[in-house]
């Protein structure tokens, strides 16, 4: 009986030991502000990224990619089903008249611009005469002048685990079959994280993607779901969570930075003064 008395009271201590030590390290990970999958080594680097795209998308531009299903509708069309290929013509117009509306009346966070997807290879290459209007009909008059942009569509979201942080590690791109809408695909190189997560493997949403097509990380806020093609609220959530991560990534940390200079500053005076 003495024995199991002790034996109980030293798995308490050694229990209670572990349980400070792993709430430590959680709320030292929640209080750098890191994503918990992402706490290893690379966080920094993620985070540091995020911050720069912020700070210069601010003066920058989003360019949403809206699809066609060009392949789709000629293979119908060749099929003689015109029938459904003139209904899959107008489910994707007026899904794109619903994220156009969305972006053009909740999105703030910078300036947004509308081209159709088959057409972004012409964007990357300098041509910027296919940006659409209010119609959603190329006009040429637009002018786009920003060096500094990135791509908004309404597409699947890669899970985690489907990415690798071999720079040399060429995959098939996700978003070349919507770049190159005539079926030319080629490999690219894709650098990713090697962690995994337990998140599926992909579901839809508007996600936000480099000029390499390549989908961002965390902590910049890269997806939003979308319910129902119900693309308003969704588009909203959206640039809160942008602005929420500019100034928790750029504002804030501009202003810790400020302080430490200037406390810096006050020491070395008070150093000279003794």
């Amino acid at each position: 009986m003495k024995h199991s008395i002790v034996l109980i009271v030293f798995l308490q201590i050694v229990f209670a030991g572990f349980s400070q030590g792993k709430a430590k390290v959680v709320s030292d990970t929640l209080q750098q502000n890191y994503t918990i999958i992402n706490s290893q080594k690379d966080s920094v680097k993620f985070r540091d990224k995020a911050s720069q795209t912020l700070r210069d998308l601010r003066n920058g531009a989003v360019i949403v990619r809206l699809k066609t299903n060009d392949k789709s509708v000629a293979a119908y069309r060749k099929a003689g089903r015109n029938d459904i290929a003139d209904k899959i013509v107008e489910s994707r117009k007026t899904q794109n008249e619903k994220l156009q509306y969305a972006f053009e009346h909740e999105f703030r966070f910078c300036r947004v611009y509308f081209i159709y997807a088959n057409q972004t290879a012409k964007v990357l290459e300098g041509n910027y005469k296919v940006f659409l209007n209010k119609d959603l009909e190329v006009d040429s008059s637009i002018v786009f002048s920003d060096t500094t942009f990135v791509f908004c569509e309404f597409g699947s979201v890669e899970g985690f685990s489907d990415f690798s942080d071999y720079e040399n590690k060429t995959v098939a791109d996700r978003g070349i079959d919507h770049l190159y809408e005539n079926g030319d695909a080629k490999k690219v190189p894709e650098n990713v994280p090697s962690q995994t997560s337990t998140s599926p493997a992909s579901y839809s949403g508007l996600i936000f993607l480099d000029k390499n097509l390549k989908q961002f990380y965390r902590p910049f806020p890269y997806v939003q779901g979308v319910y129902l093609d119900n693309f308003v609220p969704s588009v909203r959530t959206l640039n809160n969570e942008m602005e929420r991560a500019y100034y928790r990534l750029v504002s804030r940390r501009d202003f810790n930075n400020r302080y430490k200079k200037e406390l810096k500053k006050q020491r070395e005076q008070l150093k000279q003064l003794k």
